[in-house]
């Protein structure tokens, strides 16, 4: 028998792939390339795959034109299975049963989970199959990110909130660098590690009370790495440059940096980063390709969304006062 060529997801598939979803197979589709290879899938989230049917024994089948499970030839049965160390550790769902096309849920953060899958041929065929293709798939960690502010200059720093930090400083100064870091277990930085976000600058002058001063404020883009340009985090985090930080109107000035959601997710979309990874693993649920609202979002990590800096104009000394030395007494 010949080997059989096994495709794997770029981006996933859905319980019973649409015809519109189909046309895209090529596209959305990338074969593994030999033994072994891997795929991937985000914890609790599913992954579809297709094994391509013998070509010789299903002449009328092609990807792209058709559904990975149609135009089979009668009799003709696939089995996916787990290998015994790594049962239950993902769950295979064959659908349609005993067809070439399967989903595979993340169970249990790790791998690479090992999988084969074997054409075989109905008695009527001689009931024979070869060894199958073997793969792998790892189990990855949901996404976060943590953005910190470097403080280079020697600032005051006040105690941490619940968004973040917050630190004071005399005079104009350069500017710092804010680092987004991002936590993904199990994927490879240097290859799949890509992160959708947002970063905003908001200025605005503050009185003595720290009362805002609400004309004054600017909002501008620092960083926007959208679901569709993503910041590729081949070294685990982003460094970003805040600008200078000046005193503004000679008035304490006061500068917060934000991450958020990707500019490109809709305003009912949850707070939070998306992953090349976590995208992908949103295929099953959807149906097909994820649209913008079908997007799940993960949490950043809890007291690290803001960084605040404020600037106060140094203090000017005024005039001294005092009893004048010809005072008539």
């Amino acid at each position: 028998m010949k080997k059989f060529t096994y495709s794997a997801l770029l981006l996933a598939g859905a319980m019973m792939l649409s015809a519109a979803s189909m046309a895209q197979l090529k596209a959305d589709f990338s074969a593994i390339a030999v033994q072994g290879d891997l795929t991937y899938v985000t914890l609790g989230k599913a992954v579809p795959v297709y094994a391509t049917p013998d070509p010789i024994y299903h002449p009328s089948w092609a990807a792209g034109v058709t559904t990975p499970t149609a135009n089979l030839t009668v009799g003709f049965t696939w089995t996916f299975t787990v290998a015994p160390a790594d049962l239950g550790k993902v769950t295979l769902s064959q659908v349609p049963a005993n067809l070439n096309y399967v989903q595979i849920t993340g169970v249990t953060l790790g791998g690479p989970y090992a999988i084969n899958v074997k054409e075989i041929a109905p008695a009527a065929f001689g009931g024979c199959s070869d060894l199958g293709i073997n793969f792998n798939v790892q189990v990855t960690g949901v996404p976060t990110a943590a953005m910190t502010g470097g403080l280079v200059a020697p600032w005051l720093v006040d105690a941490p909130t619940a968004t973040g930090t917050h630190a004071h400083i005399c005079g104009n100064t350069a500017a710092e660098n804010l680092s987004v870091a991002f936590t993904e277990a199990g994927v490879p930085a240097a290859t799949l590690a890509s992160y959708a976000y947002f970063v905003q600058k908001r200025i605005v002058n503050i009185d003595v009370a720290d009362v805002e001063d609400v004309p004054s404020i600017v909002l501008s883009t620092l960083a926007d790495r959208t679901t569709t340009a993503k910041y590729k985090a081949t070294s685990g985090f982003e460094v970003i440059s805040t600008g200078p930080l000046n005193v503004l109107a000679n008035k304490r000035t006061k500068y917060t940096f934000t991450i958020s959601k990707a500019s490109n997710l809709p305003g009912t979309t949850a707070d939070g980063i998306v992953s090349g990874i976590s995208q992908k693993s949103d295929y099953v649920a959807a149906n097909g390709v994820p649209t913008l609202t079908q997007i799940t979002t993960y949490p950043f990590t809890a007291g690290s969304t803001t960084v605040e800096y404020i600037v106060n104009p140094s203090p000017v000394t005024g005039p001294v006062y005092h009893i004048s030395n010809i005072f008539a007494y």
